[in-house]
């Protein structure tokens, strides 16, 4: 699965770099922490940032630090985890301070999410894990039906496990860990209660 997984983020990155559009970002963002285990947790969340282009890896700025105590907490071995990005590049827009994230448009949408599922194909998850709502909305646009249709029958902070693919996974979704949720201590309490729950998914 390794030299797969590997052989598709380098094959991302060079059809990446044949989209003629100025206000994509196409640097290669993928989880460097991630050991290769097979059929990990998968925690996909929204687009990369200016910090996760910059650096490569998803969840690097605010959010990244939040999310890396969630999983302390729950005591999960990060290098069974694979963190990934709903879409794989970074959209943005002119701004008066120079350039913005800008909400990706629909065949931006279409395109992400089709990434994604060939990753998901690959990567062959014991458990997916939506986090927020930039994911939920890549997921609405994915090819696979009994996927988008799990997602979207989904009440937050719910872990269901469905057949998929002739084998069983759970799907979930939570909330994203940006600093905005997470300075709200409701969210935050329901956040560290979500991810004490993902133990038995954690393959120890």
């Amino acid at each position: 699965m390794k030299n797969a997984l590997l052989e598709f983020y380098s094959a991302r990155k060079v059809f990446l770099d044949t989209i003629d559009n100025v206000l994509v970002d196409k640097s290669l963002v993928y989880d460097r922490e991630y050991g290769f285990e097979k059929h990990p947790i998968m925690f996909i969340g929204e687009a990369p940032g200016e910090n996760e282009a910059r650096e490569g890896r998803p969840f690097c700025g605010a959010a990244g630090k939040n999310l890396a105590k969630l999983i302390e907490s729950a005591k999960l071995d990060r290098k069974k985890l694979l963190i990934t990005n709903a879409f794989a590049f970074r959209t943005f827009e002119p701004s008066s301070r120079g350039v913005k994230n800008r909400t990706p448009n629909t065949a931006e949408l279409v395109l992400g999410a089709s990434m994604l599922l060939q990753e998901i194909k690959i990567v062959k998850p014991r458990l997916i894990v939506l986090l927020g709502g930039s994911a939920e909305k890549a997921v609405s646009k994915l090819e696979d039906k009994m996927l988008k249709e799990a997602f979207k029958s989904l009440a937050k902070h719910e872990i269901k496990e469905i057949t998929h693919n002739n084998e069983t996974i759970g799907v979930a979704k939570t909330h994203h860990p940006s600093p905005l949720v997470f300075n709200r201590p409701d969210k935050r309490a329901e956040l560290y209660e979500f991810f004490a729950k993902l133990h038995e998914y954690a393959g120890e």
